[in-house]
C-alpha cells in the first residue's frame, strides 16, 4: 500500500507525461560548400607547411651562422650523434646542489 506523498519527489498528484520524441533525422548536406571548405583546409595546411619548414627553418638556420659561438655549439652538439653537454639548467642544478622546495625563499 502506497500512501500519498510518501516516496514521491512532488506532491502533487497529477502524472506528468511526455510526448515521444521523434528519431533524429540530420538534414541533407548542401554539395555546394564542399569545394569552398576543402579549399580553405588545403590552404590552411599548405600555409602552416610553409611557415614550419621554409620560414622556421631559413630563420633558424641564419640565427646559426650569424653567431659565431652558436654555429660552433650546434657544429658540436649535432656532429658526433651522442649524448650532448648538459645545458644551462641541468648545469645551474647541479652547481646549487639540485632544487629546493617552494616557499623557503621570497
Amino acid at each position: 500500500e502506497v500512501r500519498q506523498g510518501e516516496g514521491t519527489p512532488s506532491s502533487s498528484s497529477a502524472v506528468e507525461t511526455t510526448a515521444p520524441t521523434p528519431p533524429y533525422t540530420p538534414s541533407p548536406m548542401n554539395a555546394s560548400l564542399i569545394a569552398p571548405q576543402l579549399f580553405t583546409l588545403v590552404f590552411i595546411l599548405g600555409a602552416a607547411a610553409y611557415l614550419q619548414v621554409f620560414v622556421t627553418g631559413t630563420a633558424r638556420a641564419r640565427f646559426d651562422k650569424a653567431d659565431p659561438q652558436r654555429r660552433a655549439f650546434v657544429e658540436t652538439t649535432t656532429g658526433d650523434g651522442g649524448e650532448s653537454e648538459p645545458g644551462w639548467v641541468e648545469r645551474e642544478l647541479a652547481r646549487k646542489g639540485g632544487t629546493r622546495p617552494r616557499g623557503d625563499r621570497t
